[in-house]
C-alpha cells in the first residue's frame, strides 16, 4: 500500500481534528451488526486503527483478545493504553501474523480507500481472509463517489487552537477517481515561533461494482453491503457503504 505520510504529523492533533466523529454511534452500529448476524467474536484484528478511539465506546471486552493495529506508529503513540490490548504497527497489505487468526477483522472511516489499486485492495482482502478464522467475519467501510464530490470536491477547510492551525485542502479528481486531502500545520514552538508542515493524502474512490468484483475473486461470503449506518442495501450514489464479509 503506497504510505506518503503514515500520519507522522497529523497523530498529535488527530483526535482534535476529528472532534465531529461520533465513535460511539459507530461502535454501537457495529454492535448492532453482531446482533443482526448473531456473531459476538472475541478474539479481533483492528486494522487502521488509528488513536485506537474505540477503545473509548464499550465496543470491546475485558475478555476479547484485542490487537489493534496501523501503518501509523506514531497514531498507536498517540492511543490510550488500552487495557491489555495488544498494539502492532503493520501495513493492511501485508499483516505479520502467521499462525494467529481471529473471529474478527474491523477496518472503518474509509481507511481501505487508502489501497490505491486494485492490487493493494485484493492484497488486504486476501490477507484479511487468511487470518480469519473459519466462520470468521471482515466488517469494513469505504467512502464513495457522492461523498468527495458533495464535501470535497474542491474545499478548503481551517481550524486553530492555542499550540496549532491547520488547513485542509481537499479536492477530487473525476477522472482518476482519487480522492485528494493536503494538510497544511501551523504548529507553535516554545520560543513562540510557527514552524509550517504539510502532509499530502490520496485515497482512490471505489466503485459498488468494482468493489462487488474484488470481493467475488478473494472467496468471502457477502453477507451485507450496507447503505452508511443502516441495514438498507447501498447504491453507486450511497455516500458511506459498510460490508460484511464472512469466510
Amino acid at each position: 500500500m503506497t504510505d506518503t505520510s503514515s500520519y507522522s504529523i497529523i497523530a498529535p492533533y488527530y483526535d482534535w481534528i476529528m472532534e465531529h466523529v461520533d465513535y460511539q454511534y459507530w461502535a454501537d452500529y457495529i454492535k448492532k451488526i453482531f446482533d443482526r448476524f448473531s456473531f459476538y467474536p472475541h478474539s479481533i484484528l483492528e486494522l487502521g486503527a488509528g488513536t485506537c478511539p474505540f477503545l473509548k465506546t464499550g465496543l470491546y471486552t475485558p475478555s476479547d483478545l484485542v490487537v489493534l493495529s496501523d501503518i501509523s506508529l506514531k497514531m498507536l503513540l498517540h492511543a490510550g493504553n488500552g487495557q491489555k490490548h495488544h498494539k502492532v504497527a503493520t501495513n493492511m497489505c501485508i499483516i505479520p501474523f502467521q499462525t494467529l487468526c481471529f473471529d474478527l477483522c474491523l477496518l472503518v472511516y474509509d481507511a481501505f480507500n487508502y489501497a490505491l489499486t486494485e492490487d493493494e485492495a485484493l492484497h488486504c482482502l486476501g490477507e484479511v481472509h487468511r487470518i480469519l478464522n473459519h466462520g470468521g467475519v471482515f466488517i469494513f467501510d469505504i467512502t464513495m463517489e457522492q461523498n468527495s464530490i458533495q464535501f470535497f470536491y474542491d474545499t478548503v477547510d481551517y481550524e486553530e487552537r492555542e499550540d496549532c492551525a491547520v488547513t485542509r485542502q481537499s479536492w477530487y479528481d473525476e477522472k482518476k477517481r482519487i480522492q485528494h486531502n493536503n494538510f497544511i500545520y501551523f504548529m507553535k514552538q516554545a520560543d513562540g515561533r510557527y514552524i509550517r508542515q504539510e502532509e499530502y493524502h490520496l485515497q482512490r474512490i471505489y466503485l459498488l461494482s468494482e468493489m462487488q468484483e474484488l470481493i467475488n475473486k478473494t472467496g468471502f461470503i457477502m453477507d451485507g453491503c450496507f447503505n452508511d449506518f443502516t441495514f438498507d442495501q447501498a447504491g453507486e450514489y450511497s455516500e458511506r457503504v459498510h460490508f460484511v464479509l464472512r469466510k
